[in-house]
């Protein structure tokens, strides 16, 4: 075959081809460094509001203003200053529902004025063989009963009267479970077994599994239960396995019991939404509809561990942090679709001769832009530094460099709350939300204003590593409020001391646990931490009430806020023809509605 040169003319085409692809190449990233404006925060504009603690809405806890309030209302037979006491009172808060508490059953003797929407009991109070006529004079009066915890075994095996007001019989006193399961159609997410079967090496159960067992009767429905293993290997039934969440159905109420310490921690409002959700054909609450990320100390600005990053990593900081760890992160956020929050480190060490890299600062404030995120403050520092010290220098570092940004949250330690709250720095004079990171939490609150004009959001889950309990919890937010705000934390990974800590390591537990816990909430909003921010307090300022005739629900919307957000939950039927507001499918029975006017309308179609 003879060769063939290329002519002119093919010559000529082809070096105009390369040359337009490589000017078009060259043009759009002049064009996006050019039009990048990384050096403003979005967010601190689009997402201001006035609202502020005046709005919040307040729970009633004195009898008269309770009883002849519009509001609902819930009995809690317990103490409020307990575990299981803040969690009710917080429910309430969150449910836009007023709270009477007694000390005892017998106290209360108003339900016949006004009926209120449950009565929640801690077993701590109560006495069952005194207390049983009154437990059945209220279901008669067609009142539901809560048990948040159960009284002993033994008070129970002795008292038939009790196991028939619950619908158990008790089987044995003490058995340990091999897992849970949790059925769907309660919590939002659907059916999940915490057993061992998808645990084989035990990584992942840390959930509590030893209990009372106690079988079921006649007329219950059961949510959750034990998995046991019997002693001759023969399978048990589900019905037959250990009740840990169930409802018995008497003529005119129901008694749902929770066999476990569930309420103490503050997802038991997960919990508490489900069964008063199970105990009518329709229930609107509201909820904040945010999702999001706390990306805590990244990136690094300051290269204080170059040794030991050379020595375990093969390479500079600076490479690390651009061509290993931020490609892992950004196709995080891609994946699951969420909107991180970067609390950015310029340094750690204030009193080495480290300084900050300015390249590095700017490349990653670019490509903080380019994905839509934020970046926010961060405390940590070495034990030296003092917080107005680290401040006062960060705020020299981003004066000079980033003069524009309006930095509007940072995330610190539970004890370091009112540091910040007095800092007269000029660098937080647009902080409004302070972020607390996950090894504070303390399992009382989701977010609560500390001031007049800021709140503090907590960090409930941390994505270290996925475990079935903060999976568990996870479910319970996404039920209650429609709501997570998990904590990414970076800090040792440029301060790796061996091989355990390196970053392959660790983003393999971090995007197994993130994307676990995000799976269950693709309809709900994904928020950076100021549109977090923004529906946190639009939420604790809305009060509402609906009405339905029939299959016509209307839903009238009262406070300061602009937007509300509610969840629509029904036992049969869907909702459709909705005016005011936009409705979205969750899952069979459950429908978020963002609405748009402070009144809106839905039919329901009967299936």
């Amino acid at each position: 075959m003879k060769n063939r040169m290329l002519s002119k003319r093919v010559y000529f085409t082809v070096s105009s081809l390369m040359m337009l692809v490589l000017f078009m190449f060259q043009f759009s990233g002049i064009i996006r460094k050019k039009y990048n404006n990384f050096d403003e925060n979005k967010y601190a504009v689009s997402e201001k509001n006035d609202l502020n603690n005046n709005n919040v809405f307040t729970v009633l806890t004195d009898e008269d203003k309770v009883v002849k309030s519009i509001s609902g209302y819930i009995v809690y037979i317990g103490d409020i200053n307990t575990k299981t006491g803040n969690t009710v009172y917080e429910w309430c808060n969150y449910t836009k529902r007023n709270l009477l508490v007694y000390k005892t059953v017998s106290q209360y003797h108003r339900y016949n004025e006004k009926y209120p929407d449950a009565v929640l009991i801690d077993s701590d109070y109560v006495n069952i063989d005194s207390d049983i006529d009154t437990f059945s004079l209220l279901t008669d009066y067609g009142i539901n009963l809560v048990f948040c915890t159960l009284p002993s075994y033994s008070a129970i095996s002795e008292n038939q009267r009790f196991e028939q007001l619950c619908g158990i019989s008790p089987h044995r006193e003490s058995v340990n479970a091999s897992g849970l399961k949790l059925y769907s159609g309660f919590l939002l997410g659907g059916e999940a077994w915490y057993t061992k079967e998808n645990d084989p090496d035990g990584k992942f159960q840390n959930m509590k599994l030893t209990m009372p067992w106690y079988n079921t009767s006649n007329a219950t429905k059961t949510y959750m239960s034990a998995v046991v293993e019997s002693e001759d290997g023969s399978k048990i039934d589900n019905e037959d396995q250990p009740a840990v969440i169930w409802r018995k159905s008497h003529d005119h109420a129901y008694v749902f019991c929770i066999n476990g310490d569930y309420i103490k921690d503050i997802s038991g409002i997960g919990i508490l939404t489900a069964i008063m959700s199970e105990s009518k054909d329709l229930d609107i609450y509201p909820v904040v509809d945010s999702q999001s990320v706390i990306v805590n100390n990244f990136p690094m600005f300051s290269f204080e561990n170059d040794d030991a990053v050379e020595k375990y990593y093969l390479r500079n900081t600076s490479s690390l942090l651009e061509n290993v760890i931020w490609p892992d992160i950004s196709n995080l956020a891609e994946s699951t679709g969420a909107r991180f929050t970067f609390m950015a480190a310029p340094q750690i060490n204030y009193s080495d001769n480290n300084f900050v890299s300015v390249r590095e600062m700017d490349y990653f404030f670019r490509l903080f832009s380019e994905i839509s995120s934020e970046a926010g403050l961060t405390t940590t520092r070495d034990d030296a530094t003092s917080i107005d010290e680290k401040l006062t220098a960060d705020a020299g570092i981003f004066s000079n460099y980033l003069s524009n940004y309006k930095f509007t949250s940072i995330i610190a330690r539970k004890d370091e709350l009112e540091n910040v709250l007095s800092s007269k720095n000029s660098l937080i004079d647009d902080v409004n939300t302070i972020v607390t990171d996950s090894q504070d939490y303390g399992g009382t609150k989701l977010f609560s204003y500390v001031n007049d004009n800021v709140i503090n959001v907590e960090c409930p889950v941390t994505s270290d590593k996925y475990t079935y309990s903060d999976d568990f919890r996870q479910r319970c937010f996404q039920t209650a409020l429609a709501y997570t705000n998990i904590e990414f934390n970076m800090t040792g990974v440029c301060n790796p001391d061996d091989e355990k800590e390196l970053w392959n390591e660790e983003i393999k537990l971090k995007s197994t646990a993130l994307t676990s816990y995000m799976k269950n909430s693709k309809m709900f909003t994904k928020c950076s931490i100021s549109q977090a921010d923004k529906r946190i307090r639009e939420f604790m300022a809305a009060d509402y009430s609906y009405k339905q005739n029939s299959s016509y629900v209307s839903l009238d919307i009262t406070g300061a806020q602009d937007t509300a957000r509610f969840i629509v939950r029904l036992r049969t039927g869907e909702v459709e023809n909705v005016s005011g507001a936009v409705c979205t499918k969750v899952e069979k029975g459950v429908y978020l509605i963002t609405a748009q006017s402070k009144h809106v309308e839905m039919t329901i179609k009967t299936e």
